[in-house]
C-alpha cells in the first residue's frame, strides 16, 4: 500500500491475514493501525511529518517475529497482553517513543512483560498510552538494552503517561550497561509505583510531576550499582531507599521519605529556587550522613 504521493492525512487499518508494506504519505502525518498483525514480516514507512503514529498489540512476539520494520514514525504505541514479547528494535528508525499499555481496565489489567533489545540511543519508552483514556495504564516489567551501551555516559528516559487512577502505572524496571535512567511524570499524574531495583544505573533523575506534590511516587530500594538519586526538579512526593551498604546521595524537591544506607549518604530536601513547606521524612544509617533542608514558611 502505497501513499506516499498523498498530499493530506492518512489513516491506514490492515487486516491480520497479510503481511503487508505500507508507505504513508511522505509529507502529511500518517497514522498506521495494525491490530495484532505487525511482526518482522510487515514493514511500514513514515514521512517527514512529525506527528506518525503506529499501534500494533504485540501478543507473544519473540526475537524472531518481533524484529519489527519501521521507519520515520515517531510515536509507536504497543497494546501488552496474554504472553510477554520482544521488540528487537534495529530496523526501527526515526522513532521518538516506543510506548507499552495494559488492556485499560485499570483494576484488571492485563499488561504482561516486554523486553526491548538494541533499542537506539534517544529513544524515549513510555509506560501507559500517554493519554489519560481506556489504555492509560501499565502494570508490568519492561527490560531495556541498547543497541550499544558501550560508553560510560549512556542514558535512558522513560516516560509515565498521563492516566486517570491511582496505581494505573506499577511497573518493573530493569536495564543493564546504562548510567542514567531519566524517568518523566505527567503533570497531570496519579499516585505510581515502580521497582528499579533491577535497573543497573549509577544515576537516576526524576522530573514532571503534579505541580503542588499531591500525587506519590513509591520506588522501592534503589539497585546497588545507583548511587545518586536527583527529584529536585520533581514536583510531587518521592518515598526511596537508598541500596544496603551503597552511599547514596538523595536530593529531592519536596519532601517524602528517603532512607540512606549504612554508608555515608547526603540527603537534600527542597532546593534554593524552591523551598519546601513540607520536609517529609528522612532516615540515615550508620554512616556519617549530611541532611540539608531548604525550609519555606510553615
Amino acid at each position: 500500500l502505497d501513499f506516499s504521493g498523498h498530499t493530506g492525512t492518512v489513516a491506514v487499518t490492515v487486516n491480520t491475514s497479510n503481511d503487508y508494506t505500507v508507505k504513508g504519505s511522505s509529507t502529511a502525518a500518517n497514522t498506521f493501525t495494525m491490530s495484532t498483525g505487525l511482526d518482522a514480516d510487515d514493514v511500514i514507512t513514515g514521512g517527514t511529518s512529525t506527528a506518525d503514529t503506529l499501534s500494533a498489540t504485540i501478543t507473544g512476539l519473540t526475537t524472531a517475529t518481533g524484529k519489527l520494520n519501521v521507519s520515520n514514525v515517531e510515536t509507536l504505541t504497543f497494546l501488552t497482553a496474554t504472553t510477554a514479547a520482544t521488540i528487537d528494535a534495529t530496523s526501527i528508525t526515526g522513532a521518538d517513543a516506543i510506548r507499552v499499555t495494559g488492556d485499560g481496565t485499570h483494576g484488571g489489567d492485563g499488561s504482561v512483560a516486554t523486553t526491548f533489545t538494541n533499542l537506539a540511543s534517544g529513544v524515549t519508552v513510555g509506560l501507559g498510552s500517554g493519554t489519560s483514556g481506556s489504555n492509560d495504564s501499565y502494570k508490568s516489567s519492561v527490560a531495556i538494552g541498547l543497541a550499544d551501551s558501550s560508553g560510560s555516559s549512556d542514558s535512558v528516559t522513560v516516560d509515565l503517561g498521563a492516566r486517570s487512577a491511582d496505581n494505573d502505572i506499577t511497573g518493573t524496571l530493569t536495564g543493564t550497561g546504562i548510567e542514567t535512567l531519566n524517568i518523566t511524570d505527567s503533570t497531570t499524574s496519579k499516585n505510581s509505583t515502580l521497582d528499579i531495583s533491577g535497573f543497573n544505573a549509577s544515576s537516576v533523575v526524576i522530573t514532571g510531576g503534579t505541580s503542588g506534590g499531591a500525587e506519590l511516587m513509591g520506588l522501592g530500594t534503589l539497585s546497588s550499582s545507583t548511587t545518586s538519586i536527583d527529584a529536585s526538579a520533581y514536583d510531587n512526593t518521592l518515598t526511596v531507599a537508598g541500596a544496603s551498604g551503597v552511599a547514596t546521595t538523595f536530593k529531592a524537591k519536596i519532601g517524602g521519605s528517603l532512607t540512606g544506607s549504612s554508608s555515608t549518604d547526603t540527603f537534600t530536601v527542597g532546593t534554593s529556587a524552591a523551598h519546601t513547606a513540607v520536609a517529609g521524612t528522612v532516615v540515615g544509617g550508620t554512616g556519617s550522613d549530611t541532611l540539608t533542608i531548604y525550609a519555606a514558611a510553615s
